[in-house]
């Protein structure tokens, strides 16, 4: 009895192991592939936001005016599905009112002088979003409010979570044959132990048992 409860602990605990193991590969490779993607947004994001900024700064003398206008209508056209605006110091959207949804955003890119990145859901769509400070020499003049929609990457990796999560619950019964495996083998030498000492009787107690090899 107690060698059958010793196998069936070590087929739990070998189960277990190689659950974990493989549930910690899979989740490692879903945050690594997350943050690849989130990585790989932001490098676009600031890259164009960039480069609007610095033709602003170089070719118009007021963010409001029809020349700022004009530049980051070329920029939609050029980037298709990303969304651009122009922001005072004070956060006011070009051409309309302040608007809330860059306020905080603009507000944080035009103290720290520096890109700052958000998540905002816009018309039922989730975008990531840059605020980067437009410079005129060192004074900074206002902020490019950018963003891209992550809704296909974000699809992407609930049917990458959805694959995971299926391929470890199938994974669920042969990792237990597989932690029967390793629990006999490694009980083995035990059983045989045993049954060549239920052999030796009162009759027979010459007889030697032959201790397991280590190796």
């Amino acid at each position: 009895m107690k060698k059958h409860s010793i196998k069936f602990q070590l087929t739990i605990w070998y189960s277990l192991t190689i659950f974990v193991v493989v549930t910690a590969l899979f989740t490692s490779f879903y945050y690594i592939t997350k943050r690849a993607l989130i990585l790989e947004t932001d490098r676009s994001l600031l890259s164009h936001a960039s480069q609007i900024a610095d033709n602003i700064a170089l070719n118009t003398n007021n963010i409001f005016d029809s020349q700022t206008q004009e530049i980051v209508d070329v920029s939609k056209s050029q980037i298709p599905g990303i969304f651009v605006a122009v922001t005072d110091i004070a956060g006011h959207h070009i051409r309309s009112s302040e608007d809330g949804i860059f306020l905080k955003l603009a507000k944080e890119a035009i103290e720290t002088k520096k890109e700052s990145y958000a998540y905002q859901t816009i018309n039922d769509q989730t975008l990531r979003l840059i605020s980067y400070p437009i410079k005129r020499e060192s004074s900074v003049i206002g902020t490019i409010v950018m963003g891209h929609t992550v809704d296909i990457y974000q699809q992407a990796l609930q049917q990458l979570r959805n694959i995971a999560l299926l391929l470890i619950l199938f994974l669920i019964i042969p990792s237990i044959f597989l932690g029967y495996f390793l629990a006999s083998n490694a009980t083995k030498p035990i059983d045989n132990l045993a049954k060549n000492m239920q052999k030796i009787t009162t009759e027979n107690l010459s007889e030697r048992v032959e201790i397991p090899s280590k190796s």
